[in-house]
């Protein structure tokens, strides 16, 4: 058992997933052990800290004042120390078996990740590549090594100090079903947010901050390669990557709505926590990653648009 200044190091892991979950249910789950187990770890802990670290409020469990000052540093140094457990003298793609794991939407899966796995066959027939969906605690999994990298909007929700790879540009369009009468061929932002809208589940993933505000009109939440098929047979439109509408508009009836005006065309990036670049295979993916938006992201190869615009039926 490794101690330093009287504490078990292990003790810090548990620590960490315990001020994230902040329950013991779910922390127990997350590291496979038992509650009572968990419970005796934050008793340890409470008692190296001399700090109560969770405090019950009602059914919840909050973080004490002491425990939301470790919690950054904490996680910064389990990240160097994972870094450092991870650290390799070299890597070979052609030998080498390892797992990447990406926290991304499905957007991402359908227009991107599919070509990358496709080229890491013939660079690195041994690598795979895991989606994680992206959700409230996606910084978190790449912050905790949990996660390899994320790949979303550039300047949505920034990681500072992260090392970050541009990927492709998107724009996003407005889709709507070919018998939606409730809607013409254009449309100002401010009758889109009055229209019943289709969002997709990610807080931080928006094409423009002209949108970002709660739409008046009913909301449903759909993830992206969910929404065509929604909208294609209610009165619901939607806002999606341009990728996405091309690749639906051949099987769909969809027509696109003109926005007024144009959204801004949107950067993708990858990220990844700076001290996972002491592993060779983490900083050649990120190469990877790089290259295969080059060669199969550019506009070029993004498909064509099936449908035109239209007016909406009479």
């Amino acid at each position: 058992m490794t101690r330093f200044h009287g504490l078990d190091l292990n003790l810090l892991v548990t620590l960490d997933v315990l001020l994230v979950e902040r329950n013991l249910t779910r922390a127990a789950d997350r590291l496979n052990l038992t509650q009572p187990a968990i419970s005796n770890a934050l008793t340890r802990l409470r008692e190296h800290f001399d700090d109560d670290l969770l405090v019950r409020i009602g059914r919840d469990m909050e973080r004490t004042p002491f425990a939301q000052q470790l919690l950054k540093p904490l996680q910064d140094a389990l990240q160097h120390l994972r870094g450092l457990a991870l650290a390799r003298p070299r890597f070979d793609p052609l030998t080498a078996s390892r797992n990447y794991q990406i926290v991304a939407s499905d957007f991402i899966a359908s227009v991107f990740l599919g070509d990358l796995i496709l080229h890491l066959e013939e660079a690195a027939p041994n690598v795979t590549v895991e989606l994680l969906p992206l959700n409230d605690d996606s910084i978190g999994k790449v912050s905790r090594g949990e996660a390899d990298a994320i790949i979303w909007p550039v300047g949505k929700t920034p990681i500072p100090g992260y090392t970050t790879r541009r990927l492709f540009v998107e724009r996003f369009v407005c889709i709507a079903g070919c018998e939606n009468s409730s809607v013409g061929a254009t449309a100002s932002i401010e009758e889109l947010n009055a229209l019943k809208r289709v969002v997709p589940p990610y807080k931080t993933y928006w094409a423009s901050n002209a949108i970002e505000t709660q739409p008046v009109g009913p909301v449903v939440a759909l993830p992206f390669t969910a929404m065509p098929w929604f909208v294609a047979k209610s009165d619901f439109v939607a806002v999606i990557p341009e990728r996405l509408a091309a690749m639906y508009e051949h099987v769909l009836p969809l027509r696109r709505i003109a926005l007024t005006p144009p959204l801004p065309a949107v950067p993708f990036c990858a990220q990844s926590h700076p001290d996972s670049l002491s592993d060779p295979f983490k900083g050649w993916m990120l190469d990877q990653m790089e290259l295969t938006a080059q060669v199969r992201c550019t506009p070029e190869s993004a498909p064509r648009p099936h449908r035109q615009a239209s007016a909406a039926p009479a």
